[in-house]
């Protein structure tokens, strides 16, 4: 039996489940930062994506506010979804924007597109740089309710501050099932 292929790779059932994987290369075809994007990962996958949409709304969160160097009673966009491969939860999503650049997200229906799409469509906001972090955390009983999974389950938790023009326009919070999200990444002499 030879090598398998990269589809093969990609999309692999879980041991004991029957959902699949969805694999982000880092490369040409899928990169981190703000131009990454959960939505055409799984699509790329040859899976469906949807959204389930909790909220979306207008906010003041100063915690938030300051990650975004704005002050602490600035009106932010705030959406929370949870987010599907096939039928499967893959993630949860909370993302913040200023309601004075991005409010025409509220008229969005995000159950069956990507954000950055419509940030870009709806507000001429395009993300040109940002900063991403990864971090591999054990679930609680809240998180592993939303994710449709067992409590001590694995996961990612990826914080990312986006900025179009040099400014930071987002701020979101994703947590991602550790059994359905793989990161690949390829390394050069470069």
């Amino acid at each position: 039996m030879g090598e398998p292929s990269q589809r093969e790779l990609d999309l692999h059932t879980v041991s004991g489940n029957q959902p699949v994987v969805v694999r982000i290369n880092h490369g040409d075809e899928h990169r981190f930062g703000p131009v990454y994007s959960l939505f055409a990962a799984v699509q790329a996958s040859g899976m469906s994506h949807r959204s389930e949409v909790i909220r979306c709304e207008i906010c003041i969160d100063p915690r938030v506010a300051n990650r975004l160097d704005l002050p602490g009673a600035t009106r932010l966009v705030h959406i929370k979804r949870r987010r599907f491969a096939d039928e499967e939860v893959i993630a949860t999503d909370k993302a913040w924007l200023p309601a004075d650049r991005a409010a025409d997200l509220l008229d969005v229906d995000f159950r069956d597109t990507a954000l950055y799409e419509q940030l870009t469509l709806k507000c001429g906001i395009t993300l040109d740089g940002g900063q991403e972090t990864l971090t591999a955390i054990i679930l609680d009983a809240e998180q592993a309710k939303a994710l449709d999974c067992p409590v001590g389950s694995a996961a990612f938790f990826i914080e990312r501050c986006g900025r179009a023009a040099g400014r930071p326009v987002e701020w979101r919070e994703t947590l991602v099932r550790g059994d359905r999200f793989a990161v690949t990444t390829s390394f050069s002499p470069r």
